[in-house]
């Protein structure tokens, strides 16, 4: 257990915090959307707090999160920095209630099992909020993509605390064209509409965000900067194509269709998409079971079965 003494720390507890400092330097990639000086800020913050100068690291997050329109991965390192310096300087009040924004933003976040009860009390004490709370604050997305037709993006926004405003939806064909954005209700499963894609096109990327009144995202899927990527449903396809050469039935395809119509029968729906001569025969075939029957050779002679 650390005993906190505030600048004079002992070489051995700031060998324990120097690697919980140090996952600080590494993040995610930041939204394109907010200025350098924010990520310098945030830079020093981070710097102040392995140097153990608590008071420096705790002003600095203080004044970047006061700051507007804050992509997610700012928002989690300031309020990560505040909350923790609250802490150590024993403010155990805004120390609660920066843990509290912080599991907002980041609800898997958990404190370094090495930092004291000056830390770990005011953690737990909001973690205990966020439990008390009616579900686990976030954001997801689904895609719903189809060749020629329009697709579906569909956004569930989980939201206990009440501090998102809106959503923005992102999107785009390919990875050159710009990107559409749209709002959206905050609500469950709430759908927006993609165009069908280009021809030539598959890939869909998009990106989600719920922003609060100061336009801080608070949750997200991708970001503008690094989206999320969807590729369209393919059908399963049977492609079945004569031989090039040659003549007879057996090289026809309108052959090979009413063939597959009548060995498929009820065990299969067939649409056909290509009867032209010389073209590849495209079937879109849903698949039922087998069952355990069997179909046995029936020879006619004449009017009568063949023994």
């Amino acid at each position: 257990m650390i005993a906190f003494m505030p600048m004079k720390l002992s070489r051995r507890i700031a060998a324990r915090v120097a690697p919980f400092a140090l996952a600080f330097a590494i993040t995610g990639a930041s939204s394109l959307a907010n200025a350098a000086p924010v990520q310098q800020e945030l830079d020093l913050a981070e710097q102040a707090y392995a140097n153990l100068d608590y008071p420096e690291a705790n002003k600095i997050a203080e004044r970047v999160v006061k700051q507007r329109g804050l992509n997610h991965d700012q928002l989690i390192r300031g309020y990560r920095v505040l909350a923790l310096t609250y802490a150590v300087l024993d403010k155990e009040v805004p120390a609660k209630d920066a843990f509290v924004a912080l599991l907002t933003y980041d609800p898997d976040f958990q404190v370094d099992a090495n930092l004291g009860p000056r830390v770990q009390t005011p953690f737990f004490e909001a973690r205990g909020f966020w439990r008390a709370q009616s579900g686990k604050p976030g954001i997801e997305a689904s895609t719903v993509l189809r060749p020629k037709e329009p697709g579906t993006i569909r956004i569930t926004t989980r939201d206990p605390s009440h501090v998102v405003k809106k959503v923005n939806v992102g999107f785009r064909w390919g990875a050159t064209e710009e990107m559409t954005v749209r709002t959206v209700a905050v609500g469950d499963n709430v759908p927006v509409e993609v165009p069908p894609p280009p021809p030539g096109t598959t890939r869909l990327d998009y990106y989600t965000q719920a922003v609060d009144d100061r336009d801080d995202a608070v949750f997200e899927v991708g970001n503008a900067g690094s989206p999320k990527s969807a590729v369209v449903q393919v059908d399963q396809v049977r492609v079945v194509q004569a031989a090039s050469g040659g003549g007879g039935v057996f090289s026809s395809p309108v052959f090979w269709i009413i063939t597959g119509v009548v060995v498929a029968g009820a065990a299969t729906a067939i649409g056909v998409v290509a009867l032209k001569p010389d073209d590849k025969v495209v079937t879109h075939t849903t698949y039922v079971p087998a069952t355990s029957g069997a179909l046995s050779p029936i020879l006619g002679c004449g009017g009568a079965t063949c023994n």
